[in-house]
């Protein structure tokens, strides 16, 4: 019976092409798995790179919502801290200027005036709020102060004001110039006459950030800090009745603002709410695609470093077979 082997040459060569192989496999399996990426991807898809491109489209949409919703975020943290802000400095003016008729003396009332002015100024400084280049409560118009200075404000008071002779007319003529359809809406409040748009913070999901310094709450506490700011402006020198009605007038508007502004606040609460809802979405939604992305393109190192000892066996078992080949001769043979 006749027996077909191969010759030296050729074992040879086949020693060294499997020798070559096993080098490079191992070489690829070393570079996947220092990088974590696959290095043949089509081979991984089979040819199909459908779900790749869709991957990457909807992270690239992702962070582009959750970059809108943290720009909103600010803002609305900005407007709450804000609108905190005046409501506490309210609050903590209101009992100054609110004193039982034994309790109104000048030195008093003075200082409940001076009191109330730097209120005013606090209060329309914190409203001029901004976030990077942007006005928090300006509406559409981002680019505006929300308010005008404090001092324009109340020298526009003043003379309006200049013909009042007691303590009503002036809270009258102060209130009617902060309502709706007052001068208030032309030469206190700067910025656009309609708030933001919607901002989409996630899929299918806007909120609306859409508190101005217009809004009622807001105007109630600006007319009862005026009000009182006028005092330390003189208003009615020397006439203690007429100022002490002027300041418990001053003192009744801060502290009927009170609800009003805090309901401001919850609306605000609730945008606060709905980002970060639309965040944690967000995050849910980027976490699915990045784990589906890495499915693809990375390789788990458990196996790789698996399959690397496999290849180091075989070119451990390959280099002895060439060994212990090389050593043949004829006597070892016989």
């Amino acid at each position: 019976m006749s027996t077909t082997g191969i010759g030296d040459l050729a074992q040879s060569f086949q020693l060294r092409r499997d020798n070559a192989r096993l080098q490079e496999t191992f070489r690829t399996l070393a570079d996947e798995l220092s990088s974590g990426r696959r290095s043949d991807l089509g081979r991984t898809v089979a040819g199909d790179f459908g779900p790749l491109p869709g991957i990457e489209r909807g992270l690239k949409a992702v962070a582009a919502y959750e970059t809108s919703a943290t720009e909103a975020g600010l803002m609305a943290d900005a407007a709450q801290s804000a609108l905190g802000f005046v409501r506490d400095r309210a609050g903590t003016i209101a009992p100054a200027l609110l004193l039982s008729e034994e309790d109104y003396q000048p030195t008093i009332v003075d200082a409940a005036g001076a009191t109330a002015a730097r209120g005013f100024e606090d209060a329309v400084n914190a409203l001029n709020t901004r976030v990077g280049d942007r006005s928090v409560f300006a509406g559409t118009a981002t680019d505006s102060p929300a308010l005008a200075d404090p001092e324009t404000m109340l020298i526009e008071l003043e003379t309006l004001i200049a013909g009042e002779t007691t303590a009503a007319g002036v809270e009258a003529a102060v209130g009617a110039w902060f309502a709706p359809g007052g001068d208030f809406e032309t030469t206190g409040y700067l910025g656009g006459a309609a708030p933001l748009s919607g901002i989409p913070v996630s899929e299918g999901a806007r909120v609306t950030l859409d508190v101005t310094a217009a809004d009622p709450g807001v105007r109630d506490v600006l007319a009862g800090l005026a009000l009182g700011a006028l005092l330390d402006r003189g208003l009615f020198a020397g006439i203690l009745e007429e100022r002490a009605g002027v300041a418990r007038a001053s003192g009744d508007r801060l502290l009927s603002a009170d609800y009003a502004i805090t309901g401001t606040r919850a609306r605000v609460g609730m945008a606060e709410e709905r980002i970060e809802t639309a965040k944690s979405r967000n995050a849910a939604e980027a976490q699915s695609l990045e784990l589906a992305r890495a499915s693809i393109l990375e390789t788990d190192p458990f196996e790789t470093a698996s399959r690397m000892r496999e290849v180091e066996v075989q070119l451990e078992t390959l280099y002895a077979v060439t060994a212990r080949m090389s050593r043949l001769n004829l006597t070892a043979f016989l």
